[in-house]
């Protein structure tokens, strides 16, 4: 009567019994079991806030940039990244580029920071005390896939 039977698992008691269920029809018809394993996928929000400083801005006597990484890090935040221009300006319109030897010292960074609201609002007031020049932005994303290592601790450094 069956050639082929197809279950759904997801996990669920219920799942179980309707696999029992199809493991004993197909042993009884002589035909082939496909199961297929079924996630619901929820869409996780999260925000993301981009700083842009200039190379040679500091923080308390460290890299601004780098001082930004380390609070997040700090806070518990899902995830940080500096990125190097090569080419920009800011308020003042001035070109910042790595073309010009004299101006290259001072090139756009981009600080990305990635987390759940909750978490980047309690970072905004420390970006307010530390970018005394910049732009600090804040936006909604939807965040596709995060995945970690669960094994890995976080370095010390």
């Amino acid at each position: 009567m069956f050639e082929k039977i197809l279950v759904a698992i997801d996990g669920s008691p219920e799942s179980e019994k309707a696999l029992e269920m199809a493991v004993d029809l197909a042993a009884h018809y002589n035909a082939e079991l496909i199961a297929i394993s079924v996630v619901e996928f929820t869409e996780v929000p999260g925000t993301v806030s981009e700083v842009d400083v200039g190379a040679s801005d500091t923080w308390h006597g460290q890299n601004l940039a780098t001082a930004i990484v380390l609070r997040a890090r700090e806070l518990g935040i899902a995830g940080a990244t500096v990125v190097r221009g090569v080419e920009g300006f800011g308020a003042t319109s001035r070109i910042y580029t790595a073309r010009i030897l004299r101006l290259s010292e001072d090139l756009p960074l981009k600080v990305e920071i990635v987390d759940r609201a909750e978490r980047i609002d309690k970072l905004l007031p420390l970006l307010d005390e530390m970018v005394t020049e910049g732009l600090v932005t804040v936006q909604d994303v939807h965040v596709a896939r995060y995945v970690h290592d669960p094994q890995v601790k976080p370095s010390e450094s």
